[in-house]
């Protein structure tokens, strides 16, 4: 007798059964971000991504209360603040990926901000049955409201830089907030249509999983209320927007060691679009720019992510200085 494994059965089990599988699933991650790139040339460049915040904060978003921390810029009064937003993980903001770069754009001199989106780390969990309860975007909105409450002197410039599913959050971000100047999303979810909208596509069951898990949540996530929250953060709905001038900035990342069917799917949609809008490959890295944790402490290589760092911040000073050469003209 033949035995055939049925991935769908097994999903839908995970899926009602994932309160038993927690535990499980916390182990899977920390080998998932596990640090890879250690190599015995590249020790000088290993780095600890132990940041400590300037302040940890908490500020409600549709009633839910949302946790965050916030680096102060080194040596300054007033700076350009960065949101940074995480990507789908049970980690969120404590991912090691995010806390390099929050201590990296802090010593260029931004005050940055990251928090955990609805549903992850430390953030409260919305309850899984509207798609008003995933509202990614309000998160956005409501920490841009802190900021102006508790840090205005650092509210009047705001870029976000999401990475992953924060890359596609920051996408929506921006067309709910005139706030937000600018975005950077780096590897945002590519070919969402193909792999998980459209009616045949084979990997929705899996992915539904995905991101249940990465929340943490205990009842199962229904695709008909996810296929709804995913709409705004498909990035292939903004492409007639980004393909007329008049848009806000944008940076659009990818990395050169991502699979070639999502660097081919970035690459045609910077082709149909306008400036101010770039694109860049960041070069012999991966989605998490060789990032991970070591023994359960989060490490990175600082050269990778300086140079990330670095091409983001000379990306957001030109288009700083192309807006101000523009306003002068103007008037």
């Amino acid at each position: 007798m033949v035995m055939t494994f049925n991935k769908a059965g097994l999903y839908e089990l995970f899926s009602h059964q994932h309160s038993y599988f927690k535990w499980l699933y916390q182990i899977v991650s920390h080998f998932y971000h596990r640090f890879t790139a250690f190599q015995w040339n590249q020790l000088k460049d290993l780095r600890l991504a132990t940041f400590p915040p300037s302040k940890t904060i908490a500020f409600n978003s549709d009633h839910l209360k949302l946790v965050g921390d916030f680096y102060s810029p080194k040596g300054k009064s007033k700076a350009e603040t960065i949101l940074l937003l995480h990507g789908s993980s049970i980690f969120g903001r404590k991912l090691s990926l995010i806390q390099a770069l929050a201590g990296e754009f802090q010593r260029q001199g931004y005050a940055v901000l990251t928090f955990d989106l609805r549903g992850y780390g430390e953030s409260d969990d919305p309850q899984p049955n509207t798609p008003e309860a995933f509202n990614f975007a309000q998160d956005v909105r409501s920490a841009i409201d802190w900021l102006s409450r508790h840090e205005p002197e650092h509210s009047k410039q705001i870029y976000v830089l999401g990475h992953s599913f924060g890359g596609a959050v920051a996408f929506a971000a921006q067309a709910a907030d005139s706030r937000v100047e600018k975005i950077i999303s780096f590897g945002p979810p590519r070919r969402l249509s193909e792999r998980f909208l459209d009616p045949e596509a084979r990997e929705k069951q899996k992915l539904l999983v995905r991101w249940q898990a990465d929340m943490q949540l205990n009842e199962p996530l229904s695709f008909e209320v996810w296929h709804q929250v995913l709409q705004p953060l498909n990035i292939e709905n903004y492409a007639q927007y980004f393909a007329t001038p008049g848009h806000l900035p944008v940076f659009l990342i990818d990395a050169e060691q991502e699979p070639e069917a999502d660097l081919l799917f970035l690459r045609n949609f910077y082709q149909g679009t306008v400036p101010p809008f770039e694109y860049w490959t960041v070069p012999q890295t991966d989605h998490y720019l060789g990032t991970g944790f070591l023994l359960g402490l989060p490490c990175y290589n600082q050269s990778t992510v300086q140079m990330f760092v670095r091409r983001v911040s000379q990306w957001l000073q030109q288009t700083h200085e192309l807006k101000k050469n523009v306003s002068k003209q103007i008037s």
